[in-house]
């Protein structure tokens, strides 16, 4: 059994929010993921969302489409050796490595509230 969980970042602890059981190993498909969003933003607005904390499984361009169309901001973290092609910087993508670790870095997209 695999769980897809959605958590706050409160006090240097992440407290569970929201989860989905999955029925399958492996990752979790962009619907799952952004349906477990939609529901988290009943409860919370996106303005009050200071990122998104994704880990490198979660990428792909419709998830990352998904998010900027609720007007989330992302962070994702990456391998050292990820390659990136037609990144858009001009819409608000930066690169960062927050920790100086040799391990990769993030790529961090900016959001416009609504």
């Amino acid at each position: 059994m695999n769980a897809l969980v959605l958590a706050v970042h409160w006090r240097g602890v992440a407290v569970p929010l929201l989860f989905e059981l999955l029925p399958h190993s492996g990752n979790s498909g962009t619907s799952t993921r952004l349906a477990l969003l939609d529901e988290a933003l009943t409860l919370v607005d996106c303005c009050d969302v200071a990122t998104i904390y994704a880990d490198r499984e979660f990428i792909g361009q419709a998830w990352i489409q998904g998010l900027a169309e609720r007007g989330l901001p992302i962070t994702v973290r990456l391998r050292v050796d990820t390659r990136i092609d037609d990144l858009p910087r001009a819409g608000g993508w930066r690169e960062s490595n927050p920790m100086k670790k040799p391990c990769g870095s993030t790529m961090q997209r900016s959001r416009a509230c609504r």
